[in-house]
Parts: C-alpha cells; structure tokens; sequence
C-alpha cells in the first residue's frame, strides 16, 4: 500500500511537470516560429523546422554550459532559464508585431501539397502508422538500452548529482569523453519534466527534423516534389531509424544536424549570405560535438564546398567562410576539450599508455587492401537475411576475397570485432539490407543515366564519406547505426530514382519498405508492442529440444503433462529433453502444454503488460530479477546509495526502476574507483550514503566494517548494504 501510495504521487507530480513542459514546448514552437518569419523571412516552413531545432539546440549548449560554471545544474534553474526564453520571445513577438507562424496561416495550402496526389495520401497514411506508434513508445517507455545505462543516462545523473558538467569518478570512462552534445539536450528535457518520461522524445523530434532536411537536400540536388516525398519514405522505413527514434541514442541527432549542414551548404553556394554560413557553422560544429564520425561523412562535402566557394565568391568571402566555421567549431568544443585535457592531457581521450585508457576505435594502420577489406565488412552489416544458408553463403564470399587480397578477414589492426554476416534484430545492429540493396541498385541506374550531374557528385561525395568511415575506424558489429548518415544521402538517391518510375510499380516497392517497416515498429525486441515471437513460435508449433533450470515443483508439473515427450537429461537433473522430434500436430499439443504452463510467459511480455520499473531490463531480464528485491528495501527521501563494484558498469537502471517502483528518487553515486580521479573537484564532494548495491560484499567489507552493517540483502550477481548510519567514505584503487 505505501508502495502504490508513492507511485501514485509520483504519477501524480510526472503528470504536472509534463503539463509544464508540453505547454512550455507549444508556446516555445509558436513564439519561435513568428519570430523566424521576421528574422529569416525568406525560410519556407521546412527550413524554418531547420532554424527552430538549430536555435533550441544552442539554447540547450547555453544553458549547459552557463549553468555548470556556477554549480548550478537543478531542476529549479532548468526552469527559470526556459521560463525566461519564452518570456524574452513573448517579449520581442510583442514588439516586432511578428505574424502567426506559417504552418498556422498557410495550413490549406500545406495539407492540399500534401494530399493533391493519391501517391501522396498513401504516403501520408503509412508514415501515420509508423510515426504514431514510435511516439507512443518514445513516451511510454524508459530508455533501456546498454548505451543508455553505460554512460547517455548515467551522465544525467551525474550531472544532477554534482550541479555541473565537471568530470565525475566513474568506474566507465567514456561517461567522460565520448561526445555529449546529444546529453545537452537530455539534460533540458530531463530537468524541466522532473523525470525521465520524455527524455527519448529528443532523438523522436530530431528524426522529424532529419526528415524535413532530407526533403530540402534533395531539391538542392534536383529532385521534384515527388522525388523529396519518396526520399523521405525511404528514410522513414530505414529499420536502424525506427529503433533510433524511440532511445537516447545520439545517431537521429547527429544525422539531422548533418543533413541540416549539407542544405546551409548547398544553400551557401547560391551567393554569400551570412544567414546561411551561420546555419551551415552551427550545423556542422552541432554535428561533430554530437558525435565524431560527423567529421568523417562531412569532410567530402567541406573540401567540395570550399572549392565550390573559392569559384564563386571573392577571397574575402571565402576566408570569412573559413574562420565563421572553424570559429564557431572551437567555440562549441572548447569547454569539453578543456575538461579532457585537464585530466587526459588530450583533447579527445585517454592516451593508449595512460591507467584509463579504455579503448582504440581508430585503425591502427591504413592501406589500400586494409580500406577494401573494412568497406567489405562495414557493408555487409547490411548485407544479412533472416535466412542462415544466404548468410553463409555472403559470408564465404567476403572471406574468400579477403584471402585473394592477402587481409586477414579479422585483422586485430583494422577490427575490434569478429567477422560474420547475420541477421540481428538488436537496436544496435539490426541491418539496413532492403535499402543497401536498393542503393546498389540506384547507384548502378545512377551511372548509366544521363545527366543529374549534381546528384551525381553528391552521391559520389557520399560514398567517399562512408569510405573515409570505413577506413579510419575498426570494424565494430554495431556501427550499423553510426552508418545512418550514409544512408540519410542513399534515401536521397532511392527517391530520385524512383521519381522516374510510374505510380504502380513504386508503390510495390514502398510496400515492400513499409510492411517490414511495421515489424520493426511493434516487434522492437527492447520495446515490444506486440509478442511477435511468441506469435512466431506459435504459428510453427515450435517446441524446445530441452528444457532447464528447473524447479522441483517445475520439474513435477512439466513432468506431468509431457512425460511422453520429454524425459530427464542424464547428468543434469533440473532438464528435461524431447525425445523423438514430433510432427506438427503433436508440436502443436505440446506447445499448448508448456503455454499452460507458463513456459512462454518472458516473450509474451510487451510494453503494454510490463511495469515500467521492469522495462529497463528488457535487455538484461536477470539484473531485474536481482535489484527487484531491493525495491522495498531502500527508503527515505533523496536517500544516498553508494554502488562498489568490480563492473564498469552505470547505474541509471538502477535509479530509473526504483523511482518508477516506488518514487523514491535515489541519489547514486560511485564509492570506488581509480585513484587517478582523486583530483577532480567532484571527486571531493562530500557524498553520504546509508545503502551500497555492490556484486561482492567482501569488496564492501574491506572499507566498511561489520559492526557498521545492519544487513545485506541479495544474492547472486547483486547485493545490497544496508548500513546502521549514513557513511560519507569514498575509496580508491
């Protein structure tokens, strides 16, 4: 009862704060975009979508910034700085007199472009049924991935938790030097709302701006209407984009200021507009402080654009192109790159030789025959099936080619990972293999047709972009989403080529994008709308070749109802093994025996069955199992949990399905960590704490003595400490 009583408060005040925010969010987008038709009035509505994400965004790195310099990271500031910007908007609506925002006043004249053709209408409702859903789910469920825990979520709290951005101890570096422009905005969300309920709509509605980029990419580029409609289907459909719009991750992020730098650039070309150097500057610096690779997908059209430049302006506008970029690059990162090199002695990361030094994604030695080989490998992450033979039979291929140029296939120089290609419905690996197969298919229509010079080079830039990717950095199974840039421009190519191709066969081709579409939407392995795979194994009547761990009472009871089939596995007494394999009649008996029994229950959980303190471990089911316990353990207001462990672990998972269990919004800190962190400012930071969740109390017991525990609760893989007092120790190692 008190436990219910909690979360019903928790609810209750979730329910406000995002009333607050919600109201913050329409007042923010309608002053905003008024103002824009002052300060940009040649911006149609797509590009002003541009502007309002561009300034919200540098808001966002304002706020960050100034509020850590003076410790003041909270949820009150986050609400007096926002409160403030839509009081300085109202204020500057008021005096410029600016009209109401044009998707207001021109709405006819945008939903008649929208609806005038039936290709258009299909288009509209199937981007309905994907967009609809994947918001619901980017509201309704908790960040749940690795990455989330690791170190996009756990860096919130760490920030809460000291009031800055300062370096924190940690027991997993990368918290600390991995980008963080995405977090930025996390942060805000986070704050303003109280909670983390609303925190994956950031990604959400930066996919929304990328496909609104994408659109105006492509005309610069030469596409009609139809052919920048298609375009952004084709992005729509992307699988590693459906996943991406729904986590914390940073790839729709990053892809959208990408995009938003390729349309300022192109735009630029036209004649010198500072207004479009100061988009394309933002977008790009945006970009790369999102995530590196931006660098490398970008650096093509840099040189392309700087020639494109150097032709068409004077000298002079070309060198205030060069110092407007790089300055505002140096303005964006040099915060950041102060705290790496305050405690790396590098801007970027640990030095190889250096106690945290975690570790190298760059290749550690570049050729001709080592950039082949990993453009081989990074292509067939999207080259897999859910077909094994295929699989096998691409796999033989690659490595057969590998063995002609003379590369091992796994090459420790140029791969963090072993070679395979498979088929993963992972959020992180799942492959893009309908729209790479498409883009072989357009790049070949490409090169044969006539004309579309400008599309030509941009696709030719694009490829160099994901080649200078593919060379600089090892292979990595799941760098599948570090790709979506590349295939951002390949959408532009698909939907040109199809512009040219009647009505009749491009809707079977966007059947084809959308009907597997769905099933990345609603069978999300991390976000399950619906219980796919046990509909899946129902329709086979697929049984288990053994059945194990078993309970007594289990082992009696499944013992009962499929003694005919499944008999005790010799030398293991908790497993049950199928003897003679069945035909499908009599599968089909038996799976009704084990879902009676309750076999099948962990996969028909979905996100509509699930509590959400249990959704953060959709991923790793058993790290549930073993904190649940210590739900009805840890109490009080604000109350101080120290975590010392041997993993490299983060700890937001923890905080997240405590509060969302019982709204006791626990402060989590690391007690244990690497002596070399002993000088950061936060590190003296006092931090007092009455409960330690640890994975070895022999480890707690070194530093805390018994006579100060009261008891530990737990059992397997985790523990928790229950002290007698509030200790205030940190240790090093």
């Amino acid at each position: 009862m008190v436990q219910a009583g909690r979360k019903y408060e928790y609810y209750k005040a979730l329910s406000g704060y995002m009333g607050i925010f919600i109201l913050f969010g329409v007042l923010n987008i309608f002053l905003t975009f008024s103002l824009l038709r002052r300060i940009v009035p040649k911006a149609g509505l797509r590009e002003s979508i541009l502007w309002f994400l561009l300034w919200n965004a540098a808001l966002c790195w304002i706020y960050a910034e100034g509020a850590s310099l003076f410790n003041g990271l909270s949820y009150t500031s986050a609400r007096v700085f926002w409160g403030g910007v839509l009081l300085t908007e109202a204020v500057f609506f008021a005096r410029l007199r600016a009209p109401v925002p044009l998707f207001i006043e021109r709405i006819d004249y945008y939903l008649g472009r929208l609806t005038s053709e039936p290709l258009a209408r299909r288009i509209l409702v199937m981007s309905g049924i994907i967009l609809l859903p994947l918001l619901l789910l980017a509201v309704c469920t908790p960040p749940n991935n690795f990455d989330s825990n690791h170190y996009h979520m756990h860096r919130i709290l760490a920030w809460v938790h000291f009031e800055n951005l300062d370096f924190f101890p940690t027991l997993h570096v990368q918290q600390l030097y991995h980008n963080v422009f995405a977090e930025y905005m996390v942060l805000s969300v986070y704050l303003v709302t109280g909670s983390d309920q609303l925190v994956n709509l950031v990604q959400y509605v930066f996919g929304l701006g990328c496909l609104a980029a994408l659109t105006l990419v492509a005309k610069q580029v030469g596409l009609n209407r139809r052919g920048q409609l298609l375009a952004a289907f084709v992005l729509l459909t992307l699988p590693v984009g459906i996943f991406e719009f729904t986590t914390t991750q940073v790839d729709y992020v990053l892809s959208f200021f990408f995009t938003s730098f390729l349309y300022f650039g192109y735009r630029l070309r036209s004649g010198f507009s500072w207004t479009m150097l100061w988009g394309m500057s933002l977008s790009l610096s945006f970009a790369a402080f999102t995530k590196y690779p931006a660098f490398f997908y970008a650096l093509p059209f840099c040189i392309y654009f700087g020639i494109s430049y150097l032709r068409r302006f004077r000298l002079g506008d070309t060198v205030r192109v060069a110092v407007t970029a790089a300055f505002l690059l140096g303005l964006v990162y040099a915060p950041f790159w102060s705290r790496n090199y305050q405690l790396f002695d590098n801007i970027v990361s640990p030095a190889e030789d250096t106690p945290l030094f975690a570790e190298k994604l760059q290749a550690d030695t570049h050729n001709f025959r080592f950039s082949v080989s990993s453009i081989l490998k990074n292509s067939s992450l999207h080259l897999g099936l859910p077909y094994t033979g295929f699989n096998r039979m691409l796999e033989n291929a690659i490595l057969g080619i590998h063995e002609a140029i003379g590369v091992d296939v796994n090459e420790p120089q140029i791969s963090r990972d072993e070679f395979s290609v498979r088929f993963s419905v992972h959020e992180d690996m799942v492959p893009n293999s309908i729209h790479f197969y498409l883009l072989v298919v357009c790049t070949v229509a490409l090169l044969v047709r006539k004309g579309n010079r400008e599309l030509k080079i941009f696709w030719l830039l694009g490829i160099c972009g994901f080649f200078i990717f593919c060379t600089l950095l090892k292979f990595q199974l799941w760098s599948t989403r570090t790709h979506l840039p590349f295939f951002v421009m390949g959408s532009v190519l698909i939907g040109a080529t199809l512009s040219h191709f009647k009505n009749a066969f491009v809707s079977l081709v966007l059947v084809v994008l959308f009907v597997p579409a769905l099933f990345f939407v609603f069978g999300n392995p991390s976000k399950p709308v619906l219980p796919l795979p046990y509909y899946a194994k129902r329709f086979t009547a697929h049984v288990p070749s053994a059945i194990c761990k078993l309970s007594p009472q289990e082992l009696t009871s499944y013992r009962h109802l499929l003694g005919g089939h499944y008999t005790p596995r010799s030398k293991m007494e908790d497993c049950l093994e199928l003897g003679d394999f069945p035909g499908y009649s009599e599968r089909r008996n038996i799976f009704r025996s084990l879902d009676s029994l309750g076999y099948y229950d962990p996969i028909k959980k979905t996100v509509l069955n699930t509590p959400r303190a249990e959704l953060y471990y959709i991923n790793d089911k058993e790290k549930y199992d073993f904190f649940k316990p210590f739900f009805s353990e840890i109490k009080g207001e604000h109350p101080g949990v120290a975590v010392i462990s041997h993993q490299g672990e983060g700890f937001y998972f923890y905080q997240g399905s405590l509060r969302a269990a019982t709204n006791v919004n626990a402060d989590f800190d690391y007690a244990f960590f690497r002596k070399e962190y002993s000088v950061l400012k936060n590190a003296a930071r006092q931090f007092c704490y009455q409960y330690v969740v640890t994975d070895d109390p022999q480890l707690v017991r070194r530093y805390i003595p018994a006579e100060r525990i009261e008891r530990i609760v737990g059992g397997g893989k985790l523990f928790l400490v229950c002290l007698k007092q509030k200790e205030c120790g940190k240790f090093l190692y």
